[in-house]
């Protein structure tokens, strides 16, 4: 019997390990491994500066969300902001563009940019925002408290259905899908 015990302990630490080393091994189609990265923390409250900046050329139709890494370690935002205004119901949508999730070093930016209001669109002012930034997990509350952001100029104008693009580590592209909604939307 303490044979058969002996060898059901070497076997459930045999799996152990392999368990261990599945999990930071990824395997590649031509059959070749490579390790694979402790993930980042989440950006939050705590370790990201978030500002604004309007394009007056066309209105203010347009504001530009820059994100910096406060911290001392690389953090990731995830999918796109959480934006809501006082006085409405929900969040801002995401417009189309890439999704994917943001890593940036300490001191370093990403972006995301908004499409505020369609011409002709009937508008209100608003003078504040709240920015939520996601966690790793989809569809859950999260994992930064509100952040009230400073409006440039002391107000915005916003329509009905402001919405904001996916993070990106380019505010070329973030500036490129955001004036591309106005068109498309």
């Amino acid at each position: 019997m303490g044979t058969a015990r002996n060898k059901w302990k070497t076997y459930t630490s045999g799996a152990a390990v392999v368990a261990a080393v599945l999990s930071t091994t990824a395997f590649s189609p031509n059959g070749g491994t490579h390790t694979v990265k402790t993930p980042t923390v989440a950006c939050t409250e705590a370790n990201t500066k978030l500002t604004t900046t309007l394009y007056p050329h066309d209105s203010a139709q347009h504001m530009l969300l820059t994100a910096t890494n406060t911290g001392n370690r690389a953090c990731t935002l995830f999918r796109y902001p959480l934006i809501i205004f006082p006085d409405r119901d929900g969040w801002a949508g995401p417009l189309e563009s890439a999704m994917k999730d943001v890593t940036i070093a300490p001191g370093k930016k990403a972006y995301a940019g908004m499409l505020l209001f369609r011409v002709d669109a009937p508008t209100d002012a608003v003078k504040s925002m709240s920015v939520s930034l996601q966690g790793r997990v989809p569809n859950e509350d999260p994992d930064s408290l509100p952040i009230e952001v400073p409006m440039p100029g002391g107000f915005v104008n916003i329509d009905d259905n402001p919405v904001v693009s996916y993070w990106n580590a380019s505010k070329t592209k973030a500036e490129q899908y955001m004036f591309k909604a106005a068109g498309g939307n």
